[in-house]
């Protein structure tokens, strides 16, 4: 997701849009999940603002310890696919 934000921000003046101004909107896990690339220092700076429908960045289902760790076990295979 957060490489789709930057191609998204890095191509928006060649589909007439302004790269400052580019909102990301989510609804439940996605409003979640678009909070989180907003807090992200990964992807912060793509975001001007967000629309979280009936979801959050602080949800508790979306900090619990399952997230955390399935987000470490994803990150850790996608390290190892860039080996493949």
């Amino acid at each position: 997701m957060a490489a789709a934000l930057k191609f998204v921000h890095d191509n928006a003046r060649r589909f007439g849009g302004d790269p400052s101004r580019i909102t990301a909107w989510g609804l439940s896990a996605g409003g979640s999940a678009v909070g989180q690339l907003a807090l992200s220092p990964v992807s912060r700076d793509y975001i001007a603002g967000t629309i979280e429908m009936s979801g959050s960045a602080w949800a508790s289902w979306a900090l619990g310890p399952t997230v955390s760790n399935n987000s470490l076990i994803l990150a850790w295979v996608v390290k190892l696919l860039q080996y493949m």
